[in-house]
């Protein structure tokens, strides 16, 4: 992902959600090994919306990412100096006001790094949730993704999905522990 904005502010609610992340800006590309350059990916290169966590299927063929109309802050005009961090002022209208922002999955095909017209992927798109963190299963036959109501990464109702690769109706994963207690069994374990 490069030409990318994204809000990026601590909070204060511990260690399992410490920050609000997300990208609101960005476009896939494409790097040539051999030849040493970038290229955009087509099908993931549009500045009107922001492309974020590709994941490669196994076979290679295609590419899963997340995808939503990109957004520019309107308090980051006031920005004098550099930092990647965002302070709760630029980005008021998540942090204070209550917008949401949500990602629907879509795929195109890698298509030996020219791309291809990107298809929503059913089942994880149009949904009014935030679907993110696409991952293919091994054997190529299913997409396990997160889901939450906004935003994506440390989002404290995100839940584990699995639909067919091609989409579908998602089933929820279950999870046999909390998260606070998933963090005690690893900081035990160290």
């Amino acid at each position: 992902m490069v030409k990318d904005r994204s809000v990026m502010v601590p909070k204060e609610q511990g260690i399992m959600f410490s920050q609000l992340f997300f990208p609101i800006q960005g476009i896939l590309v494409n790097y040539n090994v051999a030849g040493k350059t970038f290229s955009a990916l087509a099908g993931a290169d549009d500045p009107e919306f922001v492309q974020a966590n590709p994941s490669w299927s196994p076979d290679g063929n295609y590419i899963v990412f997340a995808r939503a109309k990109a957004y520019h802050l309107k308090n980051l005009e006031k920005r004098t100096g550099g930092g990647v961090l965002l302070t709760p002022e630029e980005c008021t209208e998540f942090f204070r006001g209550g917008k949401g922002f949500t990602y629907d999955l879509y795929r195109i095909p890698f298509n030996d790094g020219k791309g291809g017209e990107p298809v929503a992927v059913p089942g994880a798109s149009n949904n009014g949730m935030s679907n993110y963190f696409a991952k293919y299963s091994p054997n190529g036959k299913w997409i396990v993704f997160c889901r939450a109501k906004n935003f994506m990464l440390l989002m404290p109702d995100s839940e584990l999905y699995i639909m067919p690769a091609e989409g579908g109706e998602p089933r929820r994963l279950s999870c046999k522990h909390e998260p606070d207690e998933l963090l005690a069994q690893l900081v035990s374990q160290q």
